[in-house]
């Protein structure tokens, strides 16, 4: 396993990743599926954030939209929390990550912690790009919240800040030979959106 990889275990969780996980499930019910997950994750990836603490909440656009909400409610009242948006997506033949938007305000002074949300990690590239983006703005410690993720996308994201980004998941599941997680789980953007 991965150094710095939470897998939270809770059977809530675990049953809402199974309907997120069928093709069947339209967009609707994927949003508010993907936010009650993301939900029940927060709590816990964000529990050494302390009160108050300023800190960046960064979504990997666009699949990473459903899940600002749900981290924004859990956090208290008056908490200093800058949501910066980073548009990332894979090039169909080599899987490299290509940016294609950054609001990320480089000449303002770095948090202290910020939180990536992208409710899958498979290759890994876009998630390395995203930490690389904010370990070059001068980010203190990164949490990455992933509903699923693989093993080797984790390992591949690890490598990029090695002790400085803590990795909370819902389940890891395979790669297959196109870059996309087993089990059928697909373009996650469109499932959330378009279907």
């Amino acid at each position: 396993m991965t150094p710095n990889v939470t897998v939270i275990s809770h059977p809530l969780l675990a049953a809402k990743l199974e309907c997120i996980q069928d093709r069947a499930t339209d967009s609707a019910t994927m949003r508010q599926l993907v936010a009650q997950a993301t939900k029940i994750m927060a709590v816990i990836a964000t529990s050494s954030i302390e009160p108050g603490q300023t800190c960046a909440l960064v979504p990997l656009m666009r699949s990473g939209l459903a899940m600002v909400d749900p981290v924004l409610e859990i956090m208290v009242p008056g908490s200093k929390v800058k949501v910066h948006h980073l548009g990332l997506f894979r090039e169909k033949t080599t899987l490299q990550a290509i940016e294609y938007y950054n609001n990320i305000q480089t000449s303002e002074m770095p948090v202290p912690h910020a939180i990536i949300v992208d409710p899958l990690l498979a290759t890994g590239n876009t998630s390395a790009a995203a930490i690389d983006t904010l370990k070059d703005w001068g980010v203190g410690q990164i949490t990455f919240i992933a509903l699923i993720a693989t093993e080797q996308g984790l390992e591949r994201a690890a490598k990029v800040w090695p002790g400085k980004v803590n990795f909370f998941v819902g389940a890891i599941k395979g790669l297959d030979g196109t870059g996309h997680i087993t089990s059928g789980v697909g373009d996650i953007g469109d499932r959330l959106y378009l279907s």
